[in-house]
């Protein structure tokens, strides 16, 4: 329930107005005075309806005191002049006495959605910024580095598709593509394709939630036809300048391009077209194996100091174990698993053991045992060269694989495993 101070020196509007916004489900503390709404502590309320003409001081004077808080102030001059001087002074909106119940409830609402948006929208700021480390480690010639360079050109765009497998970053580029964007003061709304008989209901009002920022719209295809259509018109009518209706960025995240979808029947080619060229693909972390050891790194560090303890240095087994291993979870999985280990770790060091790659210690042969829990013939040959191609002639390495050396030599190609490619 949000709590409201009203502030009205007028005995008979304060209590008429308490018992209305009371009956809504608000809960009304009233003050005469700003010095009584000073002393009720009106930081702690979540909005605050103030009269301009009160005994002793105007009603915006309490615009100081209360910061963040919205303030709407009341007035009974409906002149431009006043309105002009409460928004200057920081009150969020105006309202002109005497005024329709119903007129001050949705302008009371939508002052407290504003305020949802703005925290919802701090919170995935300081989210994204656990990540940013992440990402500024990443080598230069990392593709999910070179997109997020090319977001800078496209971030005017009043549509994108960003697509890829579950984990692999997909909605922290979203973020980003916002965060970097000529829109990033305004609000990031993330909502989920829905085939329900009033998804165009909820589009619009998600839109209007996301209006002057940004709206990440997750699996489109779940989208009945007449939604996906509705959503292509609102995309086309954005881009005329003058006429636009929704001054925003629409972006769409899936696990498939729109190519795709509309081979399957599951998108509509109108909402296709909007795209264009601004169509990214998020490859998964198997895909690029040279952010691997950056982003277990990062992760690692943040959560270290999330955990409480200093970080731990990754191993050589579990370096070249982790680039052996296939994540098919993404980044999601590599974040869960980096916690795990440390939270296993009693040492500086992670080992491959820690990350559940399972070695066996009592074997003779260090291969033998090796990775034989987690990891499929493609993943353990990948480990095997990467943990010991420094160490040993190509003939002891295809020794200890038991293949000859062209069926080594074959492999490496075919996996992409030169052998100036260390791990290290």
């Amino acid at each position: 329930m949000s709590r409201i101070l009203l502030i009205e020196d007028e005995d008979v509007i304060r209590k008429q107005l308490a018992r209305m916004l009371e009956r809504n489900r608000y809960e009304v503390t009233g003050a005469a005075t700003i010095e009584q709404a000073i002393e009720l502590d009106c930081q702690s309320f979540d909005l605050i309806l103030a009269d301009i003409r009160l005994p002793g001081a105007d009603g915006t004077d309490i615009i100081a005191h209360a910061d963040p808080v919205p303030v709407i102030i009341m007035t009974s001059f409906a002149s431009v002049r006043s309105a002009v001087d409460s928004m200057k002074l920081g009150a969020v909106d105006y309202i002109s006495k005497p005024f329709d119940h119903d007129e001050l409830l949705l302008l009371i609402e939508r002052s407290l959605q504003s305020l949802q948006l703005s925290a919802q929208n701090a919170a995935l700021q300081l989210d994204l910024q656990r990540y940013m480390p992440a990402l500024d480690r990443l080598p230069e010639g990392s593709p999910v580095r070179k997109l997020i360079d090319q977001l800078a050109d496209v971030s005017a765009s009043n549509a994108l598709w960003m697509y890829g497998e579950r984990g692999s970053g997909r909605e922290l580029v979203a973020r980003i593509a916002h965060a970097r964007g000529v829109r990033s003061s305004g609000p990031l709304v993330f909502a989920d394709g829905h085939a329900s008989d009033d998804s165009d209901t909820m589009l619009q009002v998600q839109l209007q939630r996301a209006h002057g920022g940004s709206l990440v719209i997750r699996d489109p295809e779940q989208l009945n036809a007449d939604t996906q259509r509705y959503l292509a018109r609102l995309l086309v009518s954005s881009g005329r300048g003058a006429s636009r209706t929704f001054d925003g960025t629409v972006v769409v995240v899936s696990g498939y391009s729109p190519e795709t979808l509309l081979q399957r029947e599951q998108l509509v080619p109108e909402l296709a077209s909007c795209f264009g060229e601004r169509v990214y693909s998020i490859p998964g972390l198997r895909e690029r194996r040279e952010d691997i050891i950056a982003l277990a790194t990062a992760c690692i560090d943040s959560a270290a100091s999330r955990l409480g303890r200093s970080a731990p240095q990754l191993g050589a087994d579990a370096q070249s174990a982790l680039l052996a291993y296939d994540w098919p979870g993404n980044l999601s999985e590599l974040r869960n698993m980096v916690e795990r280990a440390i939270l296993l770790c009693d040492g500086q060091q992670l080992h491959a053991s820690h990350f559940g790659f399972v070695l066996d210690a009592a074997a003779t042969d260090p291969i033998s045992g090796a990775m034989q829990t987690c990891m499929n013939l493609d993943e353990y040959f990948r480990f095997v060269v990467l943990r010991y191609q420094e160490e040993v002639s190509e003939t002891e390495l295809a020794a200890m694989l038991g293949v000859s050396r062209k069926a080594l030599w074959e492999r490496r190609q075919r996996m992409g495993l030169n052998r100036n490619r260390g791990p290290l």
